[in-house]
């Protein structure tokens, strides 16, 4: 673990909370030289997000410059394909990530009139008498 590493990656932008949990986990596996292995499934439990979200977190911040993904195979009947992570945060500049894809879009906006809503006889079970009462009292007085 690299409390340097660590320090560093608190203080960059990435743009999205989720990949900057991500680059945070991968410097907490780096050793000092910035080198680390962990695996996909490993960060996705620690982080409590999916393997294929740490995936894509990972090539996003690949693509950014924040780290170096080598791939290494295993030898021949022993292990498997593996892969060595880098992480490069000295040379990591605020205005060098890519924070187009982050723009956010307002959601439309939602018609919360009672018009829309139409108590049932399967209401009536559901949430009782006393539900459906207060509700065809707050519809009258919205269109009293």
């Amino acid at each position: 673990m690299s409390m340097i590493l660590m320090a560093k990656a608190m203080n960059i932008k990435v743009g999205n909370p989720l990949r900057k949990l991500v680059l945070i986990k991968l410097a907490d596996s780096a050793n000092d030289k910035g080198e680390c292995w962990p695996s996909y499934q490993h960060i996705a439990e620690q982080c409590e997000i999916s393997k294929c979200s740490v995936m894509r977190h990972i090539l996003q911040l690949e693509k950014d410059g924040l780290l170096r993904r080598e791939h290494r195979k295993g030898a021949v009947g022993i292990g498997s394909e593996s892969g060595v992570c880098y992480l490069a945060l000295d040379s990591a500049q605020e205005s060098s990530l890519n924070h187009n894809e982050f723009i956010s879009v307002s959601p439309k906006k939602r018609d919360y009139s009672f018009d829309s809503l139409v108590v049932t006889a399967s209401c009536n079970r559901s949430f009782g008498l006393e539900f459906a009462k207060r509700f065809r009292a707050a519809k009258e007085l919205a269109h009293g």
